[in-house]
């Protein structure tokens, strides 16, 4: 792709010289014409009268043959059919000639009534020379095509220079021409110098248009297509959007005749200005783009054609934009330092300095529209373009006839061309969705943000050079002050947005590291390091931590230079804790970006840690100058807040499981699996011989036990708690790596020897950190941090850990049976749904933390830690299981799969996203609650589930809370988990709760297996709730138990609920269904005589249930009465659904009552 932009840039850079050349002299063309002829009658004559070959020249020029008969003439070449694109062309040259022929003549014939049709507002005397002209002018109509048809055969041959220089060659004769005989002829000299200047036009490619048609010569690859049927079709196509186009530039004039005095010419003259940025810069780029979307095309390389589009894109827009914001200012300046000489008066001056103010606002978007066409002819498709450009030019028309009439005059005509052609790029670049073009919106974003970036710095430029620039209409003051200001803005501009477009690809990078906290941060960074490395892509490296933190102590013994960068975590605490973290973070942010500038880095790697964020975001703000990378490492399960935010500003975030694509809020997600250092990839053959050189008896059960880097306060205190319990296994020896911590808050080595002592007495060494057995042999081995822990790991029985996806990834790459302990209280309790997520597809076994009941730290029952420790132990099969389990689910591939990721970034090249998003099932039950509490109905009685242990956990969180939503999800959980150690919560407090939470208070209490007596006081204060559905919940609690709610209140306030005439619905059907257990048969039948033809089907329902329940209770004494009481029951519904309810229980009523009577 690298070779294709330069060949594109180059052959750009050819036609922008040549077209350069060509526009100068052209406009030295129109200043001769403007100083010979001024801006009146004769003029507007002759602008009438060559307005009609050059529609047809537009018709027949440039665009008709590059987009409809170069594609499939440079597909050809392509192929090897040499021969038949030979023969495209000569036919097209016949073609042409007929049609040429014809229409001259046609032409000749109708001159004075198109002239009138042109220009109806014109004199007499004008009329008549408007069509002396015409006739005069005709001829160059033919010439000119012959010059466009070689033209684009040379264009698509790579002969530029010939073809842009073509022009200029013309510009200079005409020029010649009109200084020989402008004095003589008068108004003719026009007509003479532009037929002489055509000739010399087509003249002049002969000689390199014959080299070319000879090469092209038959081939074996020649078939005998015939490819002039479509071309011609397409240039149908092409015929009527040029015809379009160039019709409203008529339509323009002749709405400018109505006008008035010199509206034709100002709009003329004005109009050529706005064209010559667009045919020097636009025309050249899209010209040099449009063969090789043809060639990019013809071998269905849609990733490179995209990028080409965008490629034309930026440079469009970031070459035109400036251009068109610098005619606006200047409007008035570029007319007269172009026109204001001879003839051309301060009026006209005046007139077309107007209309080029409305014309600049069209500038970038013909430029976009030339770029799309382009894009269209590659597909050798013009339908679209050929709609739009007719939709635009009625669009054009209609704010012609409403603008003209307004103040604006003939700036409205101008202002109505560049509203239509803006339109036209929306349309286009809509129609654009319908072919298979990989456009990517965020590089447009991009660009756009960038374009807006640059302005700032160069419209103030102009509006200041603007209110300075004194007031002259002399050329050189003008010319000078112009000069002066464009050169100082777009050198500005230029500067800024060079460092844009330019590219900082290359083979060895500068590398920004960053992540830390904790090594679970900051191996990852390190082994993305590692892997760079050795691809031998890293020449100069920094790593960029938190001071404190275990990067400090693991970072230098890489030889990394270590910087620290100030940064805060945001997640938790009170709102100032907050305010003061987003403060720090904003500090680190300035803080990184000066560290960038002045290393200026090709990649920043994140690793993640609240240190990765200020780096992030101070690389996202620098990214437009450096044009560097930025990749984030994320290896949770679920991403904390900053990281969801950081990762829209990364170019790729390699995840550790497939599952965090569905939490990351960008579609840049690549599944690698996680980065472990390369010392955990090499298998261990020989264990016996690794265990004797560390020490470990080769007949021990080994647990090494670790807590992080920094060490974990719950697994330290349980280890050393139950050190006495463990040294009475007499096959166990513990490898145990403490932490490093240091802190006030804990000191990790400190704290451990302490309850050691305490547990161990004089077995514990607390010089060398071992505990011995009664019988005098170690079994116990300690240390603040093992640099080398991961051969201790693999010569393992099981592993002791936390659930960071670091320590998971470590395990299932040497595929150990492994207990996992996390962290709990986590942002997102990632660590404890890492480890639900591992666990769920039977990898390891998990013992989740518990809130300390006085308010301390979080603690692990030491009885469930020896039960799991033991269990692990006794059960070998179940530890093959877990290590098979876990040795499948660790990606092995992730060094090939992170490097390609970076490389492909790096490149500039589109990354493969995950595509397959999946849903964890814990995601359902965090997003509705009740999902939860549905499967925890159903696996209560299942201690061992990992979500009713994970729950019965997280319940007394929830119930702490301040806040109620969260503690009305403690509420549910308490029915669900049947936890009847809490009732009493529900019992001091449901006075104090919302209605909602009483509500699911008594729902709760309805699951218990056993009636408690402050249920009865419950239920009467539910019957009484302002709140239906408590209300209603209480009528439910009574159903469930009541045979001990058999109380007179109680049943006098249901029934009354029951006849209540304003009660929900709801409600009174949970009572009709209660009204079974209290009121006898007889007197029961008797109020539920209304219901038998309710027309709310809920209570035919509910009356239904009761019956049905009444059998099951034996309130019923007579059954046959029952039947002959429902054979009266209407049992049709005006639901809307496949299954009719009421109908359906009726018949599973009816079969109960048939079943008692049989039994």
């Amino acid at each position: 792709m690298k070779k294709l932009t330069t060949k594109v840039l180059k052959g750009g850079a050819v036609l922008t010289s040549g077209t350069l050349l060509s526009r100068v002299l052209g406009f030295v063309r129109e200043i001769l014409a403007a100083a010979f002829f001024g801006g009146g009658r004769l003029y507007d004559a002759f602008v009438i009268a060559f307005s009609i070959p050059a529609l047809f020249r537009r018709i027949l020029g440039a665009e008709m043959f590059e987009r409809a008969f170069m594609p499939p003439f440079e597909r050809l070449r392509s192929q090897g059919q040499g021969g038949t694109a030979r023969r495209l062309v000569i036919r097209l040259f016949l073609f042409l000639s007929v049609v040429l022929i014809v229409l001259t003549a046609l032409l000749f014939f109708f001159m004075p009534t198109l002239v009138h049709f042109l220009a109806p507002g014109l004199s007499p005397e004008t009329t008549a020379e408007a069509v002396l002209l015409g006739k005069q002018i005709l001829p160059f109509l033919i010439l000119i095509s012959f010059s466009t048809l070689t033209g684009a055969v040379l264009l698509f041959s790579d002969r530029k220079a010939v073809y842009s220089t073509a022009p200029a060659v013309m510009n200079t004769v005409i020029i010649l021409v009109l200084i020989a005989f402008h004095k003589h002829f008068g108004i003719t000299a026009l007509v003479i110098a532009y037929l002489s200047g055509a000739a010399a036009f087509f003249l002049f490619q002969l000689p390199a248009f014959f080299k070319i048609m000879r090469t092209l010569k038959a081939d074996k690859a020649e078939n005998g297509e015939d490819p002039l049927n479509h071309s011609l079709k397409e240039s149908s196509r092409i015929f009527v959007t040029a015809l379009a186009n160039k019709g409203v530039e008529v339509v323009d004039r002749m709405v400018a005749s109505l006008v008035g005095f010199g509206a034709i010419s100002s709009l003329w003259y004005s109009f050529r200005i706005v064209q010559l940025p667009f045919s020097i810069i636009s025309l050249a780029i899209n010209r040099s783009i449009a063969p090789e979307l043809s060639r990019l095309r013809g071998s269905r390389n849609y990733r490179d054609f995209g990028t080409l589009i965008h490629l034309g894109l930026d440079f469009n827009l970031f070459l035109l934009v400036p251009v068109t914001i610098f005619f606006m200012v200047f409007s008035r300046e570029v007319i007269t330092l172009f026109y204001f000489r001879g003839a051309f008066t301060i009026a006209a001056v005046d007139r077309t300095s107007y209309a080029f103010f409305y014309y600049a606002l069209a500038i970038t978007p013909m430029g976009l529209i030339a770029l799309f066409n382009r894009i269209f002819a590659a597909f050798e498709n013009n339908r679209a373009p050929m709609r739009v450009a007719i939709f635009g030019a009625v669009l054009n028309i209609i704010l012609d006839f409403i603008l003209y009439r307004t103040p604006l005059k003939q700036g409205g005509i101008a202002l109505a061309t560049s509203i239509s052609i803006f339109v036209q790029v929306l349309l286009l670049f809509a129609a654009l969705h319908h072919y298979p073009v990989r456009l990517r919106y965020r590089r447009i974003l991009t660009t756009l943000g960038q374009l807006v970036f640059a302005l700032i710095f160069f419209v103030p430029v102009l509006i200041l050079g603007k209110l300075w620039m004194p007031e002259t209409l002399h050329f050189m003051p003008i010319l000078f002050w112009l000069g002066g200001i464009g050169a100082v803005a777009f050198l500005l501009y230029g500067t800024v947005t060079y460092g844009f477009l330019r590219s900082r690809r290359t083979e060895k990078m500068k590398v920004v590291l960053t992540g830390g906290g904790t090594g679970g941060h900051v191996y990852p960074s390190l082994s993305i390091y590692q892997i760079l490395l050795d691809k031998n892509r890293i020449y100069k490296v920094r790593y960029w931590g938190i001071r404190g933190r275990a990067e400090e102590i693991i970072v230098p013994r890489t030889n990394i230079p270590l910087e620290f960068i100030p940064a805060a975590p945001i997640a938790g605490g009170s709102p100032l804790a907050k305010l003061r973290s987003a403060l720090t973070i904003f500090r680190g942010t300035l803080t990184a970006m000066g560290k960038l500038l002045r290393f200026r880095p090709h990649l920043v790697v994140a690793a993640g840690g609240y240190v990765s964020a200020p780096v992030v975001f101070a690389a996202y703000l620098m990214k437009p100058f450096l044009k560097l990378k930025i990749v984030i490492d994320e290896q949770n399960l679920v991403p904390g807040l900053l990281n969801k935010v950081a990762s829209m500003m990364a170019d790729a975030v390699l995840v550790n499981f497939r599952e965090s694509a569905y939490f990351m809020w960008s579609n840049r997600c690549v599944y690698t699996g996680y980065p472990v250092r390369p010392d955990y990839l090499k298998p261990e053959t020989d264990l016996p011989a690794l265990r004797k050189e560390l020490g470990i008896p080769e007949d021990a059960f080994l647990v090494v036990v670790s807590g992080g880097s920094m060490g974990a306060r719950a697994i330290n205190r349980c280890v050393a708690d139950a050190m006495d319990r463990l040294s009475e296994q007499d096959k166990l020896f513990i490898v145990h790596s403490i932490g490093m911590s240091r802190t006030a808050a804990y000191n990790a080595l400190e704290d451990t020897v302490k309850r050691l002592a305490a547990s161990m007495g004089k077995q514990f060494n607390r010089e060398k950190l071992e505990c011995r057995r009664k019988d005098g042999t170690v079994f116990y081995r300690g240390s603040d941090y093992y640099h080398d822990l991961y051969r201790y790991q693999q010569a393992a029985d099981l592993l002791v850990c936390r659930a960071g996806a670091g320590a998971l990834a470590e395990s299932m790459a040497l595929a150990k049976p492994t207990l996992l302990i996390p962290k709990r209280g986590l942002p997102g309790d990632h660590q404890e749904l890492n480890a639900i997520n591992i666990a769920e597809q039977g990898a390891m076994e998990v013992l989740f933390e518990e809130a300390d009941p006085k308010g301390g730290v979080d603690r692990i029952p030491v009885p469930l830690f020896l039960e799991r420790i033991q269990k692990l132990m006794d059960d070998e099969p179940g530890r093959n299981t877990l290590s098979e389990a876990a040795g499948r689910l660790f990606f092995r591939n992730s060094s090939e799969r992170i490097y390609t990721t970076i490389d492909q970034i790096i490149l500039g090249k589109e990354i493969e996203g995950e595509t397959q998003i999946v849903e964890p099932r814990f995601v359902r039950f965090q997003r509705t609650f009740d999902n939860l509490i549905q499967f925890l109905d159903h696996h209560t009685s299942k201690k061992n589930n990992l979500y009713v242990r994970f729950y019965n956990i997280k319940i007394h969180e929830y119930l702490a809370s301040s806040r109620p939503l969260t503690v009305n999800k403690g509420i549910k959980l308490i029915g669900s988990l049947k936890r009847v150690d809490l009732y009493p919560f529900i019992f001091e407090n449901f006075d104090t709760f919302q209605g909602y939470q009483k509500r699911n208070a008594l729902a709760a209490l309805a699951k218990a297996d056993q009636f408690h007596d402050p249920f009865r006081e419950l239920v009467e204060k539910g019957l009484q709730d302002g709140y239906f559905e408590t209300r209603r919940e209480a009528i439910v609690l009574f159903n469930h138990f009541h045979r001990e709610l058999q109380d007179e209140g109680i049943h006098r306030r249901i029934l009354k609920l029951l006849k209540k005439q304003l009660e929900s619905f709801e409600v009174k059907a949970e009572a009709i269904r209660a009204a079974v257990r209290i009121l006898g048969q007889d007197t029961f039948l008797k109020e539920m005589e209304p219901v038998l033809f309710a027309r709310n089907i809920r209570y035919r329902e509910a009356l239904l249930d009761a019956i049905r329940d009444g059998l099951t209770l034996n309130r019923f004494e007579n059954r046959e009465t029952v039947r002959n009481f429902l054979k009266r029951m209407l049992i049709t519904t005006s639901q809307f659904q496949p299954s009719f309810t009421v109908r359906q229980r009726f018949i599973t009523t009816i079969k109960k009552l048939e079943e008692d009577n049989h039994d």
